[in-house]
């Protein structure tokens, strides 16, 4: 899993052994300050992201489908999730990288 933080720039990785909403829930209270804007795209597992502890996140949904950037409020993107692309992409290509050591290089 990969969060980032807009404002500063700063992002993080959580290898998962099971995505699903119970674990996302808790990576979430973890990782993100109530009060937080989380904006994903239209997974079913992020669904209740807007319900966790009595709402202390607000949740912003792109359907790619429809749009990548919201049309009246250009801040809800998806944007800047490239980080997980780009590190895939960089081991995947990268001499010598075993897939038993991924988590490490993250």
């Amino acid at each position: 899993m990969v969060g980032n933080e807009r404002v500063s720039g700063r992002s993080w990785t959580e290898v998962v052994a099971c995505n699903d909403a119970h674990t996302l829930q808790r990576i979430i209270t973890t990782h993100v300050l109530p009060g937080n804007v989380i904006v994903t795209d239209a997974w079913a597992g992020y669904a209740n992201i807007g319900q966790i502890n009595n709402s202390i996140y607000q949740h912003e949904v792109v359907v790619h489908a429809n749009m990548f950037v919201e049309d009246i409020h250009p801040e809800i993107h998806t944007k800047t999730i490239g980080l997980w692309m780009h590190a895939k992409h960089k081991l995947r290509y990268q001499s010598g990288t075993s897939r038993a050591l991924f988590q490490t290089y993250l």
